[in-house]
C-alpha cells in the first residue's frame, strides 16, 4: 500500500520552463524587482502584498477595463472587503474575446450526439441570445434562471417565469408540449430567441456588480444562495486556471460536471484563456466506467477533470484507462469534490500513466474556486495537494486560533480574496453570511474543512470539520472513516451519521451500499 507523502511525480523541465506560472514569476522579477527564489517565496509575497499581487494579475492577463485600478483594496477586512472600487469591466467580454475559427465548445452527449462551436460561432450565438433576452424585456438587475443539461445552450445564455425559452433535447417539440399545459407560462423556442442577428456588445459594470447566484450543495445545512461579482470571479479564474492548471490556447479542457456544480462555472473560465472547453451530458458510468476515458481518447482531451469519488470508483472496478484508448494527449488530471486517498493517487500513476500530472484540489462554491491544489512547478506526493494557491492566505488553526504546521487544524483564510461572496441572496443585513464564515474566528474566514499544511508547503484535506464525528472525545474526520470502509471490495459507497444522544447512548450509524453481487452476511458485518 502506498504511503501518504510518497513521491509519485516530478514535473518535467519542459513543463516547468514553459508553464504560465514560470513566465509570470519571471515577469514579476523583471518588472517588480522581486526576489522570488521559489514558489513558497512567491506565495508568501502574494498574501503579504495583496494589493500588489492582484494588481499584477490585472496587468499580466491584460484585463479589459475602464476606470482606475487604484485603489486595489481600500481596506483589508472580512467581511466587507471592496476590491477595485473605481474599475469597470465585464466577465463575458473576456470569455468571448478574440472570436475566430479556433474551437471554443466541444459537446458530446451520452448517446454519441455532439456539436462543436468555434469562438466566432459562440460569440455570435451569445450576441443573438442577449438580443433575444432584451426583446423579452430583460434589463440590468433582472435574474435569468436556467434548468439545462451540460450543453452549449447553457454556456450561450442563462427570463423569469413570465416567459420560458425551451431548448430541444430528447423531446422533438418541447414548445408545443409546454403550450398544451393549462396555465403554463408563455413559451418560445430556443431558435426564436436566437432568430435575429446581433453584434456582441458588453456593458462594463462595476467590479463588484453581481454576476450570478451559485447555490451550495446543502450537505451541512440549508443551501446558501451565494452572490458573486464580475471582477472577482474573472481575476480568480484567470489566476487559478492559467497559473495553477496551466490552461491556455491549444488546450482541450474537460471537467465532468453538471450545470449545478460550481465546477461548470470554473470550466467555462477556460474560454477566457483561449482553451477549447469540452462539455459532456450523460452518466460517467454508462455503459460502464470507461465512458469518460473513451471520451478523452476520442476528443484528445489534454486536461481531464473529475471528482475523487469517480476516481475511487475506477480503482474499485479495476479500470485501466491506458488500455481503453489513445490517451497520448492527456497531460493532466484534476480531482476535487472530496479528498483523494493516497491509493487513488497511486492508481492514477499506475493505471493512467506515470507521466501524467495529477492536480488534486480543494476549495468551494463559496468562492467558486480552489485555494489549495495544483502547481506545475512542484512534485506530486501521495495524498497531498501540491500547494496553497497564490493570493489565498490559507492557514490551519487550532481551537484557540493558533497557527499550526504539520498538524491538523481548521482551514481558514486569513486575508480577503476578490471572489469571496458579495453576500447571500435574501440576506439583506448580511447576518447569515457572517454567521456562515466568521462566527468562530472573528475577522477570519472559517471554511469548514480540516487541513494539515506540511513543512514543505503541501496540504492534506481530511473532510468537513462541520461533519466531524466525536467519539468519546476523539475527533474522527469522515474522510478517514470512508477511506477504511470503502477500501473493502464489497462496499460500493458509505455514509456515516452521528445522531447525537439517543436516550443515554450516542449512536453512530453507518449506511452502506454494497456491490451488486454482495449480500450482507455475518462475515461482512464482523
Amino acid at each position: 500500500m502506498v504511503r501518504e507523502g510518497e513521491l509519485l511525480w516530478t514535473p518535467p523541465p519542459e513543463l516547468v520552463e514553459g508553464s504560465a506560472m514560470a513566465r509570470y514569476l519571471a515577469w514579476l522579477r523583471e518588472t517588480r524587482g522581486l526576489e522570488l527564489p521559489d514558489y513558497d517565496a512567491a506565495w508568501r509575497w502574494s498574501v503579504r502584498d495583496l494589493e500588489g499581487f492582484w494588481r499584477s494579475i490585472l496587468e499580466w492577463f491584460d484585463v479589459r477595463a475602464e476606470g482606475s485600478p487604484e485603489p486595489v483594496l481600500p481596506e483589508r477586512r472580512m467581511p466587507g472587503a471592496r476590491w477595485f472600487p473605481e474599475l469597470r469591466l465585464n466577465h463575458a467580454e473576456h470569455l468571448l474575446r478574440e472570436p475566430d475559427d479556433r474551437p471554443a465548445l466541444v459537446f458530446r452527449r451520452e448517446d454519441g450526439a455532439g456539436v462543436e462551436l468555434t469562438r466566432a460561432e459562440l460569440a455570435d450565438a451569445a450576441a443573438r441570445a442577449a438580443a433575444g433576452l432584451r426583446r423579452l424585456g430583460v434589463r440590468a438587475g433582472d435574474r435569468v434562471a436556467a434548468v439545462l443539461p451540460n450543453a452549449p445552450e447553457a454556456a450561450i445564455a442563462l427570463p423569469g417565469l413570465e416567459r420560458l425559452v425551451l431548448v430541444p433535447s430528447l423531446r422533438e417539440d418541447p414548445v408545443a408540449a409546454a403550450r398544451a399545459v393549462p396555465g403554463f407560462p408563455a413559451a418560445m423556442a430556443w431558435s426564436e430567441l436566437l432568430a435575429e442577428p446581433a453584434e456582441p456588445s458588453f456593458a462594463r459594470v462595476p467590479f463588484a456588480h453581481p454576476l450570478w447566484i451559485l447555490y451550495s450543495s446543502g450537505t451541512t445545512g440549508l443551501p446558501k444562495p451565494i452572490v458573486q461579482g464580475h471582477g472577482g470571479i474573472l481575476l480568480e479564474h484567470l489566476k487559478a486556471l492559467a497559473l495553477h492548471h496551466d490552461i491556455g490556447p491549444g488546450e482541450r479542457f474537460f471537467w465532468f460536471t453538471t450545470t449545478g456544480w460550481m465546477m461548470w462555472n470554473f470550466l467555462l473560465g477556460g474560454l477566457a484563456l483561449g482553451a477549447s472547453v469540452v462539455l459532456y451530458d450523460g452518466s460517467p458510468s454508462h455503459p460502464d466506467l470507461t465512458a469518460l476515458w473513451r471520451l478523452a481518447a476520442e476528443l484528445g482531451i489534454t486536461t481531464f477533470g473529475t471528482s475523487a469519488p469517480f476516481l475511487h470508483a475506477c480503482v474499485k472496478a479495476g479500470i485501466r484507462p491506458a488500455e481503453v484508448g489513445d490517451l497520448s494527449r492527456l497531460r493532466a488530471i484534476g480531482s476535487t469534490g472530496a479528498p483523494l486517498s493516497p491509493e487513488g493517487f497511486a492508481w492514477v500513476y499506475e493505471a493512467v500513466g506515470p507521466d501524467v500530472w495529477l492536480g488534486s484540489m480543494s476549495g468551494g462554491t463559496d468562492l467558486c474556486t480552489a485555494f489549495v491544489g495544483a502547481n506545475p512547478l512542484l512534485p506530486v506526493h501521495a495524498g497531498e495537494l501540491q500547494c496553497r494557491y497564490l493570493g489565498a492566505d490559507v492557514r490551519a488553526l487550532d481551537p484557540e486560533g493558533r497557527e499550526l504546521v504539520g498538524e491538523v487544524g481548521e482551514l481558514v483564510l486569513a486575508s480577503p480574496m476578490p471572489s469571496m461572496p458579495l453576500g447571500f441572496w435574501g440576506d439583506p443585513d448580511g447576518e447569515r453570511y457572517r454567521r456562515s464564515y466568521f462566527d468562530v474566528y472573528p475577522g477570519l474566514w472559517r471554511h469548514g474543512d480540516w487541513i494539515r499544511i506540511t513543512e514543505r508547503g503541501s496540504c492534506v484535506i481530511y473532510g468537513r470539520s462541520d461533519a466531524t464525528l466525536n467519539r468519546a472525545g476523539v475527533r474522527i474526520g469522515t474522510a478517514e472513516l470512508y477511506r477504511v470502509v470503502e477500501a473493502l471490495p464489497e462496499v460500493r459507497e458509505s455514509l456515516a451519521v452521528d445522531t447525537g444522544e439517543l436516550g443515554r447512548e450516542v449512536e453512530l450509524i453507518l449506511f452502506v451500499a454494497l456491490a451488486e453481487v454482495v449480500e450482507l452476511d455475518e462475515a461482512l458485518l464482523l
